[in-house]
């Protein structure tokens, strides 16, 4: 997971203003407390590594009862348009339906290439401080 936040100290300002990380290793710890917890309250969830030419750039952490994208990034290194499109559409391939993703609303950099990328916002949903958004497989 490390890897994957290396350098990208802006992703500070996106992260959860509620837990006072003030680093890359920091918030690493922080994302891996809280995705432990998961199993406790979901039946599936799946952790990946995500690879380029068999190098670690980045991770994946999802659930499938419910389909939740939970945590999620590459390096920064690696976020270019074929990349950032190859990503997403690996994303897509581990759900193989529709999905969720719950995001501070203050993450704005992760909620539009989401948007890009072919998820919809959901009006209906309302959290104080959260964004939901959806993307369905057949539209």
């Amino acid at each position: 997971m490390k890897v994957a936040f290396d350098g990208d100290y802006e992703l500070i300002k996106y992260y959860d203003s509620a837990s006072n990380v003030d680093s890359i290793d920091s918030m690493v710890t922080d994302v891996l407390i809280k995705i432990k917890d998961y199993p406790k309250w979901f039946n599936s969830c799946c952790s990946y590594s995500v690879s380029n030419d068999e190098e670690p750039i980045g991770y994946l952490f999802i659930t499938k009862e419910p389909n939740l994208l939970v945590s999620f990034s590459i390096n920064k290194n690696f976020r270019d348009k074929d990349n950032l499109k190859s990503y997403f559409d690996c994303i897509v391939k581990e759900f193989n339906t529709d999905f969720d993703c719950l995001l501070f609303s203050h993450n704005d950099r992760a909620i539009n290439w989401l948007k890009r990328c072919g998820m919809v916002e959901v009006k209906e949903f309302y959290q104080e401080g959260i964004t939901k958004l959806n993307y369905k497989l057949c539209p």
